[in-house]
């Protein structure tokens, strides 16, 4: 119930811009220290900004929420996009799986698939496909970020220009209007960037709340993607944005 009553404030302050802890109260019939608690979760979290009386969206490009409260925001539809990917994975492939917490759903999926060659520089993603033995895993070295687990720097970079794979699977920190993917730590982005290069098609997993967003650092227009994956909670404009931008949407149900 808390982590349904917490999405859904996400989901409404993104709407609303702000919203207020009276009217959050009285929604969904709980005190205003409860809904106290949630704002303050959710500001730590970086998803939002305390406001006296409520809460508004924050005005910075450069902060993003925690992996731990990513993981269970919206993970019904991280799972949903997380699958539609997998029908994109062959038998035989080579594969960068990139950070993120939709990219990790995806990574749990793949036992059912053989002989797979993968790179990724998450910790978690690597530890759940230790676990395939009939695999290939590579762990991308570098600096490693707390929090999200994960490599990036001149270490990262260099490893990354060693390969060619057949396909990336990339998460996404936002798409913006402008049809950009965005993201908000830019070391990581240039090895997102790096890994772009370094692969012959690229899928780029976003659930619906990573539209509208505009973070740090641009990482490629969406006419650098082949498949963008999401949910039916897409905004509209994207769908027309990915088709000019010659990107197939797919969208997961």
């Amino acid at each position: 119930m808390l982590e349904k009553r917490r999405s859904d404030i996400l989901e409404l302050i993104k709407k609303e811009k702000t919203v207020r802890l009276r009217d959050l109260a009285e929604r969904y019939n709980v005190s205003d220290e409860t809904i106290r608690r949630d704002l303050s979760s959710l500001e730590r979290a970086g998803y939002l900004a305390r406001v006296h009386g409520g809460a508004t969206l924050p005005n910075m490009y450069g902060v993003e929420p925690r992996y731990e409260m990513r993981e269970i925001i919206n993970l019904t539809e991280k799972k949903l996009v997380a699958r539609a990917a997998q029908q994109f994975v062959h038998d035989g492939d080579s594969l960068f799986i990139e950070l993120g917490t939709t990219t990790l759903e995806f990574a749990k999926l793949l036992y059912t698939h053989n002989d797979l060659t993968i790179l990724t520089n998450s910790i978690p993603i690597a530890d759940v496909l230790i676990n395939f033995e009939k695999f290939n895993v590579f762990m991308i070295g570098g600096h490693v970020r707390i929090g999200d687990r994960a490599t990036s720097g001149f270490l990262a970079e260099q490893t990354i220009d060693q390969f060619n794979v057949d396909k990336l699977i990339m998460g996404v920190g936002g798409v913006n209007i402008e049809g950009w993917i965005t993201d908000y730590h830019t070391d990581e982005a240039n090895a997102r960037r790096k890994m772009i290069q370094r692969s012959r098609r690229v899928i780029a997993l976003a659930d619906y709340s990573k539209f509208d967003v505009t973070a740090l650092n641009q990482i490629c227009p969406l006419s650098s993607v082949d498949i963008l994956i999401s949910d039916e909670k897409t905004p509209h404009p994207y769908k027309r944005i990915a088709a000019e931008a010659g990107a197939d949407l797919v969208i997961a149900r």
